[in-house]
């Protein structure tokens, strides 16, 4: 048998050497040729028509695909992209100026990232590192804040207000909001009474005093002051109309109390110093009666402003003079001003019944186009007292809705006064089965009158499962009636209710398709 020494198992052999040097020549030009793909790969990218564009192109680009809300807060991944696209994304500040992120190190590498760029600062629940230090490091960049919006969701977390007293030069738009039971007090100097540039301020459930606001060098800007107020904060009217001089080009005021929290100011008689708003376009305010009309005894507003005013409580202790003088300044008692085509008179819910003077045709509550949204509670105040003053010749539509099971001892009547001031108006709708039947009877001539008796149309919108055997009725009385006296048939259209021919007995729906056109529609 032929044996191997242990030596000579360990003496090098030729064949092997050569190999080993072929693998690693051949390692190295496969490398070679890697590098040599990858570097042509990335020239033949450069080329391409999208890598030639300027940096300042592909920043746009990037700031439309990176997801700056996203409730994670993660930092920005730029991977599996070219290098000049990394270098671009990492360079470009306007990428890195949304904080908060979700951890103290990932803020400050933003703000590291963001250069001088001005920031955008969005404090809500999902800030999960709104630690001191965070905070600090926010604190330390409040000069560079050109949007701040402060949310307060979580009721075991203290909220840290000092970054609301620090002077913020480029700040442009503010929005503080409380969404907790417990008041947020803003300081006295909020954003250090100093924001030049500040154009929006929008304040909900917060407590402050109103000489916060008496600063020119903090609201000489404001075009958009929105301020949902706990009872406490609620303006009286010299501290408003003192805040208000100091904001000409102001569009857009909207002060509206927290109806829970109570607490509301003792009105004072005060100086006959008035604010006169002449670029205002927007004027809301709801508040207890009293108050408000104080607050409008002290202010001129543009005759076409759009007015929202809420007057609540049930305190028969108070003057509707200020009220009535104010609307007598407004484009709906003038002249000059458009013509009132349509009406909404509705209740909902807890609300009290309102009106709103539309200039258009189809009436909506919440329309820009609505001139005047009136809400009264006053005991002995309805919307007839201001309607007589309204200019009506033009009136086209009218909408009477009321959505809500809470009692209403007088509704017809409060109704029935107001269609007495809607004889030129050819359309009327009405809302809800129950309140139907309420209404449709008043359509009946009376002896001295008919209620809109141009009635065109009766729109019956009655979203309701429920056989209106006693509004079919009424209808066929009322109609009937009013043709007699009038010699009109108004058309009859039924809206949103569901199996309308299988509630209705064919003889009856028969009858009623002889004295008048009847549509069925749906919403």
């Amino acid at each position: 048998m032929y044996t191997t020494s242990r030596k000579d198992a360990h003496w090098p052999n030729e064949e092997q050497e050569i190999i080993d040097k072929e693998i690693k020549m051949a390692l190295e030009q496969i490398e070679s040729l890697r590098n040599r793909v990858r570097s042509l790969r990335e020239r033949r990218n450069s080329l391409a028509p999208v890598n030639r564009l300027p940096p300042e192109v592909l920043t746009s680009v990037f700031q439309l695909c990176v997801l700056n809300a996203t409730p994670s807060r993660c930092g920005h991944a730029f991977v599996a992209v070219s290098r000049r696209w990394r270098e671009v994304a990492l360079g470009a500040a306007i990428l890195w100026t949304l904080l908060p992120r979700s951890t103290t190190e990932l803020t400050e590498l933003f703000i590291s990232r963001s250069q001088h760029a001005p920031l955008e600062i969005d404090i809500g629940d999902y800030t999960t590192d709104w630690t001191n230090s965070g905070a600090s490091a926010l604190s330390a960049v409040m000069n560079r804040v050109q949007t701040l919006s402060y949310s307060i969701f979580e009721e075991d977390v203290k909220p840290d207000v000092h970054a609301l007293s620090l002077p913020t030069p480029l700040l442009i738009d503010c929005s503080v909001k409380n969404f907790v039971r417990y008041p947020l007090n803003l300081p006295e100097n909020f954003l250090g009474s100093f924001a030049p540039r500040l154009r929006r301020l929008r304040l909900y459930q917060t407590s402050f005093q109103w000489s916060m606001l008496h600063y020119p060098s903090l609201v000489s800007g404001l075009v958009d002051l929105q301020v949902h107020v706990d009872g406490d904060s609620f303006p009286l009217a010299n501290e408003l109309t003192t805040a208000l001089r100091l904001m000409p080009s102001l569009r857009r005021l909207v002060i509206i109390s927290v109806q829970e929290s109570g607490g509301f100011p003792t009105t004072t008689t005060t100086s006959g110093e008035v604010a006169e708003m002449n670029n205002l376009e927007l004027f809301k305010l709801y508040g207890p009666a009293r108050n408000v009309c104080d607050i409008l005894d002290h202010l001129i507003v543009p005759p076409r402003a759009t007015l929202v005013l809420r007057l609540e409580g049930e305190d028969e202790d108070w003057d509707v003079g200020p009220l009535l003088r104010f609307l007598e300044r407004h484009c709906t008692y003038q002249s000059g001003g458009p013509d009132i085509r349509g009406l909404m008179y509705r209740r909902v819910t807890w609300l009290p019944w309102d009106f709103a003077a539309c200039a258009k045709p189809n009436p909506s509550h919440e329309s820009v186009q609505s001139l005047l949204i009136l809400g009264l509670t006053h005991p002995r105040l309805d919307a007839s007292h201001v309607l007589q003053h309204l200019r009506l010749d033009r009136l086209e539509t009218v909408e009477v809705k009321k959505k809500t099971r809470a009692s209403d001892v007088d509704a017809a009547g409060s109704v029935a006064r107001f269609l007495e001031h809607c004889g030129h108006a050819t359309d009327l709708e009405i809302g809800e089965l129950g309140f139907c039947t309420q209404v449709v009877p008043l359509l009946a001539p009376s002896a001295g009158s008919v209620l809109v008796p141009r009635l065109q149309r009766l729109m019956l919108d009655l979203d309701s499962h429920d056989r209106p055997v006693e509004l079919v009725a009424a209808l066929r009385e009322v109609l009937t009636k009013r043709y007699e006296r009038l010699g009109v048939m108004p058309e009859l259209i039924f809206v949103n209710f569901s199996g309308f021919k299988d509630a209705i007995p064919p003889a009856v729906l028969e009858e009623l398709g002889q004295i008048t056109t009847i549509r069925v529609v749906g919403r």
